[in-house]
Order: structure tokens, then C-alpha cells, then sequence
């Protein structure tokens, strides 16, 4: 009897062994993949009494590092941006680039010391083609103000706001992605189009946000009531402050809807009638968690446009859509070629102007979302790492195409690439590789080698260069690009 028991105990701990690591509802249902897709809050956090600590040391080495990088950078962009305007008039030197003069700065900078007003800078009437200052969303400006009140500075406060964001931003990634890896969060800096993480404008907070709100859909379990419950009211209320940020945030939306209704329908099958269908569809389902996080994107984007329609409902969208004429004819793929057609034509004939240099990072930003959306799909190159991709994080960069296709606007593709977590941290795990892959400064010896995987290093390589051109391409044109 003893011996039969013995055994029982031994082969049940035998199964919970092999069933454990690592099974999650996040990407399918009790499926082994990497740790970014399924351990939420970092397996790090819980293995604080079991394996491996918290890695304080290397959060604290990547903020550490990221902050002088980030002044360095600014430092390069105040140069840039002030040799471009103070040609015109002297006085403009009082004013740093990436406070004032890169992008919306000024605008933002602005709105955040006087309140949402209808003047120009020089308190002339707008007209009703021009962009009325509610064409921003509020979370950024809300915090410049309060970043205004706390020091004093009414110049470059947003700019403050924005590094913080960026220095957090680390630990975030870290815990999506339970890396080790110094280099992979230092990638950060210099992910394609890095621009917008050096000056005074929303995308590092849109992308802390983004990344908080991926972190707490992750933390949805079946069958837990208290901890849907509390991710569910989480995921709500960061949802609608992501969807408050900026207008970008409706690329999310989709992605995190179907993850949610995925999510929630490997419950309903897996609980068959072994529950009530009140039950499968209760707070135990933690297919509600992402759901809801969609719906407070939805909603928080729903609350600014409903408060600054007035008697035009939709105004905002209406002036941006009068403003920013159309490169290409909506849902039309013959005239977008073309679009691109010209750059690559000057390419071509090694005479690229301004012009024709724009329209080439451009279609780089749509390749670049295209290689990381189709990625690990088949047929796959042998050799090639195994890593899986979450579909909803596919999702969201179809959406930024699509919303590019269909609006006839390309001008702000490169920020709505670098300014969407999935695309972030897919580039980063694509090109530095998880901690199973090798790193990148070690790709050169596998590729002069010939070993398993050289076509997938020089791939990793390419993307890596292209990140670093691209940066450097914005930091150093981009008063003459206009952007």
C-alpha cells in the first residue's frame, strides 16, 4: 500500500514538472514559448525566492547608460536643429532644438504652460483648415504642466518628462521580454527613427504607457477571479490613459481585442460543460483582461474627440485630414509604387535630393513593419531561430499599414512605427536576440564561419545598420526633411 502510494506521488510530480514551465493562455493554450510572450512581470519577480534574482544591477546599468546616451543625443539634435533655424534669425538661439523647434514641441510646450487656446503663436485667429490646438492629446501636456510646477522650467519640461519616460521604459521591456541582456535594452536608443526618444514630445510616454498595459494583459490566468478582476480594472484604466495619449493608440486597439476574444475562447473550449456558460464567460475567463484593455484605448480616445467635436462632430480628424494633403489616393497600391517609385528612381541614378531622400525613409518605415509583422511565418530558412511571434503584436503593425493605405497619409509612418511597443520590442528581440541566441557582435563569426543560421545573422546584422542609419539620418537631416 505504502509503495503504491510512493509511486502515485512520485509520477504526479514527474507530470507537474514537465507540464510547468513556462504553459501560458497568452499565445495557446499550454504551449512551451519564449518568455516574453507568456511570463508576465518578468519570471524574474517571482523567482526572487527561487532561482535568480531581480536584475537590479542591470536595470540600473541600462538607465544609467540610456541617460547619458539620451543627453548626448540631445546635445547632437540642439546643434542640428539650432545651425537650421538660427540662420534665420539670430534670437532664435535662446531656444533649444529639442525643446522647441524639433516636430510639435513648441506646440506641446505651449498648450502646457497657457491651456488649450484657438491663437497661433502670434494670437492670430486660426482658420478652419488650420490644426486647432485639441489636435493633441492631453496626457502629455498634463504632465509637462506638472513637471512645470514642480521645477520651474517653462522651456524644456517636456523634454524632462519625455527622458523619464524613456529611463523607465527599460524596466518595462525587461519585463516583457525577461531578458539579460545589456545590450538588448541599450537597443532602445537607437532603434529605427530614435529621433522622438531624444526631444520634448509624447512618444516615450506613449510607449511607457503601451508597455505597462501589455505587462498587466499578461498577468490574465484562468480560473483566478481576483487577479482577472484586478488586471481587467487595471488594463481599463491604463487603456483609456494609452488611448488619451496620443491618436496613435488606435492601432492598438485591434491587437488587443484579438488577443482578448483568443484568449477567451481557449477557455469556453477547454472548460466544454464542465462549467455553466455564465461561468465560461464570468471573471474567470481571462480573455476579458485584454478586451477591456482595447476598450479603454477605444474609450479614452473616444472621451477627447467627443469633447472637442463641438458643433463639428469629428472636428480634429476633419482639420488633419483638410491640412495634410495626400500622398497617394486612399486604398490605391498603383499610386503609393509610384509615391515610392520617385525616391527610388533618384536612388538609382545617384542623384537624391531632399525630396526624393524622404520618400525613401518612408518606405523604409514600411518595410521595416513589414519584416517584423511577417517574421517566423513559413516557409522558414533552415537554420533560422525559432522564436515566437504573438500574432496580436502582428495585428497591430497590419493595423499601421493599413490605416496608412486606407487615409492616403504617409507622412508620419516612421513615428508610428517607433512609437508602437510591438514594433519596439519585436525590433529588439529580432536584432539582439533572446538569451538563447547568439549576440549580436557575435554574428560576424557565424556568418565568415558558414555555420547553422548565417542567413538569419546577416538578416539580424542588416536590421541593426539600418536602425543605426536611420537614427543617425533623422538626428542629422531631419530640419531639412521637415520633420
Amino acid at each position: 500500500m505504502y509503495s503504491r502510494i510512493q509511486l502515485r506521488l512520485n509520477t504526479s510530480a514527474a507530470t507537474i514538472r514537465r507540464v510547468t514551465p513556462r504553459q501560458t493562455w497568452s499565445t495557446g493554450a499550454y504551449r512551451n514559448v519564449v518568455p516574453f510572450m507568456t511570463e508576465p512581470l518578468t519570471a524574474g519577480l517571482r523567482a526572487v525566492s527561487q532561482r535568480s534574482p531581480y536584475p537590479w544591477r542591470l536595470i540600473l546599468a541600462a538607465m544609467a547608460i540610456m541617460l547619458l546616451v539620451n543627453i548626448a543625443g540631445a546635445a547632437i539634435v540642439d546643434y542640428v536643429w539650432g545651425e537650421f533655424h538660427y540662420t534665420e534669425d539670430p534670437r532664435y538661439a535662446a531656444f533649444r532644438g529639442v525643446c522647441y523647434w524639433v516636430g510639435d514641441a513648441r506646440t506641446l510646450n505651449r498648450i502646457s504652460l497657457n491651456g488649450y487656446t484657438d491663437y497661433f503663436y502670434d494670437l492670430s485667429r486660426r482658420h478652419l483648415t488650420d490644426l486647432p490646438d485639441r489636435s493633441w492629446w492631453p496626457v502629455f501636456p498634463l504632465l509637462t504642466s506638472g513637471m512645470i510646477a514642480l521645477t520651474g522650467d517653462g522651456v524644456c519640461s517636456g523634454w524632462t518628462v519625455n527622458l523619464l519616460a524613456v529611463l523607465l521604459l527599460i524596466p518595462v521591456i525587461q519585463a516583457i521580454t525577461g531578458t539579460r541582456r545589456l545590450s538588448l535594452l541599450l537597443g532602445l536608443a537607437v532603434i529605427p527613427y530614435a529621433l522622438w526618444l531624444y526631444v520634448g514630445m509624447a512618444e516615450g510616454v506613449f510607449l511607457l504607457f503601451s508597455g505597462v498595459l501589455w505587462l498587466i494583459c499578461l498577468q490574465a490566468r484562468p480560473d483566478d477571479r481576483t487577479r482577472n478582476i484586478l488586471a481587467g480594472a487595471g488594463a481599463l484604466g491604463v487603456g483609456a490613459l494609452v488611448g488619451l495619449t496620443k491618436p496613435n493608440s488606435i492601432a492598438l486597439i485591434p491587437a488587443f481585442l484579438a488577443w482578448g476574444l483568443a484568449d477567451g475562447w481557449r477557455y469556453w473550449r477547454r472548460a466544454g460543460r464542465a462549467l455553466p456558460r455564465w461561468t465560461r464567460a464570468s471573471d474567470l475567463n481571462p480573455g476579458w483582461v485584454a478586451v477591456l484593455a482595447s476598450g479603454g484605448i477605444a474609450l479614452g480616445n473616444g472621451l477627447w474627440l467627443w469633447q472637442t467635436s463641438g458643433y463639428y462632430p469629428f472636428y480634429v480628424l476633419l482639420a488633419q485630414r483638410t491640412l495634410w494633403f495626400k500622398q497617394f489616393y486612399p486604398g490605391d497600391l498603383g499610386t503609393l509604387l509610384d509615391y515610392f517609385a520617385g525616391g527610388l528612381d533618384q536612388f538609382l541614378q545617384g542623384r537624391v535630393d531632399l525630396l526624393g531622400l524622404e520618400h525613401l525613409k518612408r518606405l523604409t518605415g514600411v518595410l521595416m513593419i513589414a519584416i517584423l509583422a511577417v517574421q517566423q511565418l513559413r516557409p522558414r530558412y533552415p537554420g533560422g531561430p525559432r522564436r515566437t511571434v504573438p500574432f496580436y503584436a502582428r495585428l497591430s503593425l497590419a493595423a499601421i499599414l493599413l490605416l496608412m493605405f486606407f487615409s492616403g497619409q504617409i507622412h508620419a509612418i516612421t513615428r508610428y512605427a517607433m512609437g508602437n511597443i510591438f514594433f519596439v520590442v519585436l525590433f529588439l528581440t529580432y536584432v539582439y536576440g533572446s538569451d538563447e541566441e547568439a549576440a549580436f557582435w557575435r554574428l560576424p563569426g557565424v556568418i565568415l564561419r558558414c555555420r547553422a543560421g548565417t542567413f538569419a545573422a546577416m538578416l539580424r546584422l542588416t536590421l541593426l545598420v539600418l536602425g543605426l542609419l536611420l537614427t543617425a539620418i533623422v538626428m542629422s537631416l531631419g530640419p531639412q526633411l521637415g520633420i
